[in-house]
């Protein structure tokens, strides 16, 4: 009960330096999970506290048992995660979810139990590989698509690990609406990292039948480079949106020529879609 009046909490990387030996970075790991472990178990909890600054440390790489805290009731008021000090880097703010802390993150999409006002928060599966890696990213697609609000509004940035699957993206797709006045249940994300994902032709035809019903109107970065669709069917896929759809998009990233995407660009736009997107921003 002892910091239930604390509103602001900077536990920062100015207060950390990362052991370089395994040992001793794996036990500060496991002093963060406990720490952060024990927000979630507190019978006080900490009501007032507005402002939680992790940047830069190791409680970073425990983003399953910080989500779970977060949806635990006990930090109600929280609504940012850095103070006005700008982080070095995005990876300084960016939780890692391992097959561990996957159920964390699918557990809150289904309780939408996040302070109410939070934002920011940005998710990148990690530590996942082969199969167990698909299988973790497409049941996270899975309980999106089946929960009534789908991504939580706090969660800013996605990024994905392993391959995902038609079934799951099919499933995504066929959860909205036609006619979705709210963005649908992407409507709060701001970037979406879908890099080396295995997502070929087909799956690029239904990510675009999912854009085309949850129009994601925050999205300003969507990565899909180191992916094995074509060109042709990058063409099909702007087809598939509604001119509504990423209608802020800055950045696409897709790995082609230079010309392929000044011809991209010029397609998209000829159709009304992806105004925002300039043709540099097609590549790198």
């Amino acid at each position: 009960g002892g910091l239930s009046g604390v509103v602001e909490l900077d536990l920062s990387e100015r207060k950390e330096r990362a052991p370089a030996d395994k040992d001793e970075r794996e036990a500060l790991i496991a002093a963060w999970k406990e720490l952060i472990e024990s927000f979630a178990a507190s019978e006080v909890g900490m009501p007032k506290l507005k402002v939680l600054d992790m940047s830069g440390t190791l409680a970073l790489k425990e983003g399953g048992s910080v989500l779970a805290a977060f949806a635990s009731g006990n930090l109600p008021s929280l609504e940012r995660l850095q103070n006005k000090r700008p982080p070095r880097d995005s990876r300084s703010k960016c939780f890692e979810i391992g097959p561990v802390g996957m159920q964390s993150l699918i557990d809150a999409v289904h309780s939408q139990s996040f302070p109410r006002n939070l934002r920011g928060v940005n998710v990148r599966l990690s530590g996942l590989h082969g199969a167990t890696a698909g299988a973790d990213g497409n049941k996270l697609i899975i309980a999106i698509a089946e929960s009534e609000k789908g991504l939580p509004p706090c969660i800013s940035s996605l990024s994905f690990s392993g391959s995902l699957s038609s079934d799951a993206l099919s499933l995504l797709a066929a959860s909205g609406k036609r006619q979705c006045e709210d963005g649908g249940k992407l409507s709060n994300l701001e970037t979406l990292i879908l890099s080396d994902c295995q997502i070929d032709n087909q799956k690029l035809k239904l990510l675009a039948q999912c854009f085309s019903v949850h129009l994601s109107p925050e999205l300003k970065v969507l990565d899909l480079r180191k992916n094995p669709f074509d060109r042709e069917t990058l063409s099909a896929f702007i087809d598939t949106l509604r001119p509504e759809s990423l209608q802020n998009l800055e950045k696409f990233l897709v790995d082609f020529t230079d010309e392929a995407l000044e011809s991209l660009e010029e397609y998209a736009r000829s159709k009304g879609k992806l105004s925002f997107v300039d043709v540099s921003c097609f590549g790198d």
